[in-house]
């Protein structure tokens, strides 16, 4: 977006504001150049500006511009889920990388990085819509931010199918994961992948290998843009030699290996660490840019309390112990486990 195209799109915008919000006072920006310093350097300077003042930022854009419907499907989810997550810093890494997903995606940076700076933890879409045009296909996307001292949580729904995953699927998903754990091992062909029914869904997801009663290996995403089936695929393959706290895994090792997947719901924040429940929620605390993720079943297994878990997720952050008491952001997620059958191992 050059300098004169983001003045267009101002004064449109800006006689728009006027005709709705009239006697509202009104500070319009133009951001020409769209590098990384000046999104957040503007972001940082919004939040100082608002400070607790009753402030409506506005960050304008369209997203994906001249793909066809299944290349746009998957471009705008890549920025859809960086927006709902408030992931700025995402959002400039996947604009780097392909500018193309948001022509104003320096504003939209700039604008989540504030929301950030003054306490939103999540965002949610209000409306996606992708008209058909004749060369083109284009997405408005509006958002609005939750502060955390909210009226409550604001849960977000969390029925999105994954436990409705019958045991058949089941197998189907485990197998594929081990087909992908095999093939990463032995340098064999990855699996196929065939992205119907389950396999379609798009949920964060964890694999973890375990060895009799030890954790071998665990590798995951919270949120994700692809397919179950691919994302399970990924994950299978890269938790054999990418997690750092164990060595690689070895080929005669997989007959004796367990694998466990669990199947993530949206996090939410909590009013109340008294909302934790020990075996249904998983915990993230986050503080500035530290992120700690701990699954239920980690609570469950080592029968730790709400504090004890709490505590414990703190330091898999690399965050004091007990920075949950003083600042750190809780949320909380649901997960529906399954994992092979022993006897499955070995024959």
């Amino acid at each position: 977006m050059t300098p004169t195209d983001a003045s267009t799109r101002w004064r449109c915008n800006f006689h728009l504001s006027r005709t709705c919000y009239a006697g509202v006072p009104i500070v319009p920006m133009v951001m020409g150049y769209q590098r990384r310093e000046t999104a957040f350097g503007i972001g940082d300077a919004l939040a100082r500006a608002v400070g607790r003042d009753h402030v409506l930022v506005v960050a304008s854009s369209d997203l994906s511009h001249f793909h066809d419907a299944a290349a746009a499907e998957a471009m705008d989810s890549i920025v859809l889920g960086h927006v709902e997550r408030l992931d700025a810093e995402g959002l400039m890494q996947a604009l780097e990388r392909e500018p193309h997903h948001a022509c104003g995606g320096g504003p939209m940076v700039a604008a989540m990085h504030a929301a950030r700076q003054l306490g939103a933890m999540r965002a949610r879409v209000l409306k996606c819509a992708t008209p058909a045009m004749s060369a083109a296909t284009s997405r408005r996307l509006s958002a609005t931010w939750r502060r955390r001292s909210g009226n409550g949580p604001g849960n977000r729904d969390s029925g999105f199918g994954i436990r409705m995953i019958n045991e058949v699927d089941q197998k189907g998903l485990l197998s594929l994961a081990r087909q992908a754990l095999e093939a990463r091992v032995t340098g064999g062909r990855a699996p196929d992948v065939v992205c119907t029914g389950p396999f379609a869904l798009r949920c964060g997801a964890f694999v973890s290998i375990h060895s009799g009663e030890h954790l071998r290996g665990c590798l995951g995403r919270l949120t994700s843009d692809s397919p179950l089936g691919r994302t399970l695929a990924h994950l299978g393959a890269a938790v054999a030699d990418s997690d750092p706290r164990f060595p690689a895994v070895s080929p005669l090792e997989l007959p004796f290996l367990q694998i466990e997947i669990s199947l993530l719901s949206p996090e939410r924040p909590i009013a109340s660490i008294d909302e934790i429940e020990i075996g249904r929620h998983g915990l993230i605390v986050e503080q500035r840019r530290a992120r700690g993720v701990l699954l239920p079943q980690v609570a469950t297994d080592h029968g730790w309390d709400r504090e004890t878990f709490l505590d414990h997720t703190c330091v898999k952050a690399g965050l004091p112990r007990d920075a949950w008491r003083t600042g750190a952001h809780i949320l909380v997620f649901d997960a529906f486990i399954f994992s092979e059958h022993p006897a499955a191992m070995l024959g």
